[in-house]
């Protein structure tokens, strides 16, 4: 007679198993919105370009989840990244 390991190909006596209780591709969390504004500012100079720059990233500062936990248990469904909160950078270019 063959044991549980031989059978089955796996081990069951340590009582866990991953069994996927939906089918992938049916649950999805909700729509992601996000809002980025950039002002640009170029000034002519004698001999260039000088470009001035400031983004704003998520100005409406959404908390929207980008992923979740999709094991079944104590944490399921539980939020395991959000969006940033909202950012703002200054940036500058300069041609010659």
């Amino acid at each position: 007679m063959l044991g549980p390991v031989a059978s089955l190909g796996h081990n069951l006596l340590n009582g866990t198993a991953n069994v996927p209780l939906i089918k992938p591709g049916t649950l999805y969390a909700e729509r992601l919105y996000q809002v980025d504004f950039r002002a640009s500012k170029s000034i002519k100079m004698p001999r260039g370009r000088v470009q001035v720059n400031i983004d704003l990233y998520n100005a409406f500062n959404a908390s929207s989840i980008l992923a979740i936990t999709n094991t079944y248990g104590a944490l399921w469904l539980r939020p395991t990244q959000i969006l940033q909160g909202r950012l703002l950078k200054f940036g500058g270019q300069i041609d010659f």
